[in-house]
């Protein structure tokens, strides 16, 4: 399904999500269960729920919480897919050439297609049928819900956030704030197969 003409992938979130998928008191007394009430810090906790949405984020290739993010290829093909999905929606699409963008218009010079995974079809070629002589930036949402409809968030997936919380919770004599935390075998078993990100060659 993907090209192997997509180049040079580049990714970052340019408007964070509002929140993780799990709430603070969920994660407090999956912790409590473990420890007991006075052995658990808020703050502290507050911190590892965000780090752990990050690493699974990684690790699944997954946009749990909505969140604006863009994409750059250096050269692309005729279909690109769009990592980090579900993809809520597509906001912009733009063809680059010497720093000059064009933007494409749905519909007519691209199609976004798929279901679980979206990806983008480009309906034109450019420059003697070759599309690689130019670069592509898009922007798009991304998530399984906003963050104040978290009952829609998948179930599947706060499992392994708990467990990477208290993984990092049991050994925080050992956690750092500056991403040194990696995902815990013990999370990565939680996660349900189908969220397992998929090789595509690209991201």
């Amino acid at each position: 399904m993907f090209d192997t003409d997509n180049i040079g992938l580049q990714t970052e979130v340019t408007t964070d999500p509002q929140g993780p998928p799990v709430t603070t008191p969920e994660v407090l007394n999956y912790l409590k269960a473990q420890y007991g009430t006075d052995a658990v810090e808020d703050a502290l906790v507050d911190i590892m729920t965000n780090k752990a949405v990050d690493l699974l984020q990684d690790y699944t290739g997954l946009s749990f919480i909505t969140q604006t993010r863009k994409i750059f290829l250096e050269s692309y093909g005729e279909k690109v897919p769009i990592p980090y999905g579900p993809v809520q929606s597509v906001t912009s699409v733009s063809r680059l050439e010497n720093g000059v963008a064009t933007a494409l218009v749905q519909g007519t010079d691209y199609y976004l297609l798929g279901l679980n995974e979206k990806y983008l079809k480009f309906s034109k070629v450019w420059k003697s049928g070759v599309l690689t002589d130019y670069s592509l930036e898009v922007e798009y949402i991304a998530g399984f819900t906003d963050h104040n409809e978290l009952e829609d968030f998948p179930d599947g997936l706060k499992e392994p956030i708990f467990r990477q919380i208290n993984d990092d919770y049991y050994y925080r004599s050992e956690y750092s704030e500056d991403g040194l935390t990696t995902l815990s075998k013990n999370a990565m078993n939680a996660i349900p197969p189908n969220y397992v990100k998929k090789a595509t060659g690209i991201w």
